[in-house]
């Protein structure tokens, strides 16, 4: 796995394929290998793909101030390191708020956005107390404990009963996580930035790929952002949760494959 050093802290990758750069940003309790189902089907597609561990997570170590903005750093470090041109950057749940943050600092030039089960709106104070609440519990208990429920909060009841394995499989993977870095990104969740007026603006294309069976997210906001932006390409998936990458592999990676290829062609309109 690919390394490299930013803000003295070791950051790792995983990275494959050639063609337009397609990067893939993970969310709270994740790391890159929740893509690893994605990577064939995008290198067949002709896509360069990478995929970091945010600060905190898998392999990365872990950075004690890690807000959005210092992990939107991070991504533009990795986009400058690796030398790549117009990337599509897609960002599942935290990975989102992190893409916009990168949309929004516009030190880059994004060929597009995607918003993985993913929104613009800040933490409504009961986030921030149920996230407060989260903080406390692993600083008393750990993480192993915290991490024993976590996830059923994020899919469907029958996707729970019908694949327990995967449920198990997000906690193996977590559980080595550094605490102290599932509790540095639950903060930056709670200060992150309003980027409904990024949307507005942006001047790319975006990406909505959102569960219908999502609750973490009102049903009313979550169609409510869709028409923010100019350009915006809305899929939603009837029977999904927040998971779509474990839920509904195949569907996701192609629709994610169809809006890099429309954002190839909107940058060759626009060069």
């Amino acid at each position: 796995m690919p390394t490299s050093t930013f803000n003295n802290k070791k950051i790792h990758w995983q990275e494959t394929g050639e063609g337009t750069p397609v990067i893939l940003i993970h969310g709270f309790c994740e790391d890159s290998r929740m893509y690893s189902s994605f990577f064939p089907f995008l290198t067949d597609a002709g896509y360069k793909v990478i995929a970091p561990d945010l600060l905190g997570f898998g392999l990365t170590e872990t950075h004690p101030e890690a807000s959005i903005s210092i992990q939107a750093e991070m991504i533009e470090y990795l986009t400058n390191y690796l030398g790549l041109a117009s990337p599509v950057l897609i960002g599942h749940s935290m990975g989102g708020y992190i893409a916009l943050e990168c949309l929004q600092r516009n030190n880059i030039s994004w060929a597009g956005v995607g918003l993985f089960h993913s929104h613009p709106y800040p933490d409504s104070p009961e986030t921030q107390q149920k996230r407060e609440k989260g903080i406390t519990f692993i600083q008393k208990n750990g993480l192993k404990p915290y991490l024993r429920d976590f996830y059923n909060y994020l899919f469907p009841e029958p996707f729970i009963k019908a694949q327990p394995q995967t449920i198990q499989q997000l906690k193996n993977c977590s559980v080595s996580y550094d605490p102290q870095g599932v509790i540095t990104a639950q903060k930056a969740m709670q200060n992150r930035a309003d980027h409904q007026n990024t949307l507005e603006t942006s001047k790319v294309p975006v990406l909505f790929l959102l569960g219908l069976l999502d609750t973490l997210l009102p049903k009313d906001k979550l169609l409510d952002q869709t028409h923010l932006p100019a350009i915006a390409d809305i899929q939603i998936l009837k029977h999904v949760g927040h998971m779509g990458a474990f839920e509904a592999p195949a569907t996701c990676v192609r629709i994610i494959s169809n809006f890099v290829k429309f954002c190839e062609s909107n940058s060759s309109v626009n060069s």
